[in-house]
């Protein structure tokens, strides 16, 4: 958003664009970035390219953005995963997530207006890593005019909100290509964790793994807000093939509880996850 009260995207959502705005403090064009941070005692964003690429460095942390988009319904989901190498500074961290447009036409260009945000303007709260939240989106249009689905992305950043307000990792993905997944960092892992079968399921559930080379790895159960349930597997795996059974216990072999579930496959270096849904 850029001028509130008058910007067309502003007007169509006051509540989430005046909240990213009042988190800087600010009412000056550009008036809300993803990227970046901005010192407390500024009182106006640096202007856009050197907000955008402004460099922190080298972080501990891992940001995983993946999901699904029917172009049908113009409808989907994401799913973020939040992870870190070390222990990151003492602070308040969050993980955000908007729905962006690259360019608005609306008498003339709007570039990066954001049309919606996730669960809010006010982030989820991280509390330990790693993290795991989702959100579902509908993208069929609001009072302002209509999404042009060419233009659109998620956008996820994992920021401390504390002091500088400093983002410490972001990842993004075109609506289109959402259901590809994207991640950052973007090295391709040497496993591939396939959707499990039967899903939805009761009262078991088997998880496909594939190795292209011998590897270190962990494959845990989650809960969507990222507490693990169970670990199915701990070390060193041969290349080929895996399948791993979850009879939807938790680690002390207590039965969980209906909901959704998330199946995760890492090796240190990168991850995967998959949606599981368990039905009673």
């Amino acid at each position: 958003m850029s001028w509130p009260g008058w910007d067309p995207w502003h007007v169509a959502n006051p509540v989430e664009n005046c909240g990213r705005r009042e988190f800087y403090d600010i009412f000056y064009v550009p008036s809300f970035r993803t990227d970046g941070w901005i010192a407390s005692n500024k009182t106006s964003l640096p202007i856009h390219w050197e907000y955008e690429y402004h460099d922190n460095g080298e972080t501990p942390v891992l940001l995983s953005l993946s999901g699904s988009y029917d172009e049908a319904t113009q409808t989907g989901n994401f799913q973020i995963r939040a992870d870190v190498e070390c222990e990151l500074p003492e602070g308040e961290y969050r993980l955000f997530a908007v729905v962006t447009e690259d360019v608005t036409h609306y008498g003339r260009p709007f570039y990066d207006t954001m049309h919606k945000a996730y669960p809010d303007h006010e982030g989820w709260s991280v509390d330990e890593f790693p993290t795991l939240v989702s959100a579902e989106f509908d993208l069929c249009g609001d009072s302002s005019g209509a999404w042009d689905m060419d233009e659109c992305r998620v956008i996820c950043w994992l920021q401390d909100v504390s002091g500088d307000k400093v983002v410490y990792q972001a990842a993004s993905s075109s609506i289109q290509d959402l259901r590809l997944g994207t991640s950052v960092p973007a090295a391709e892992p040497p496993f591939r964790l396939s959707p499990p079968f039967p899903n939805p399921f009761n009262p078991s559930t088997r998880i496909p793994l594939s190795l292209d080379a011998p590897s270190a790895l962990s494959l845990e159960i989650l809960t969507a807000e990222g507490r693990r349930v169970a670990t199915l597997h701990e070390g060193a795996l041969d290349a080929g093939r895996h399948e791993f059974t979850w009879g939807g216990r938790d680690e002390d072999g207590n039965p969980v509880a209906s909901g959704l579930y998330f199946a995760r496959c890492g090796d240190g270096k990168s991850s995967q996850t998959q949606k599981l849904l368990m039905l009673k």
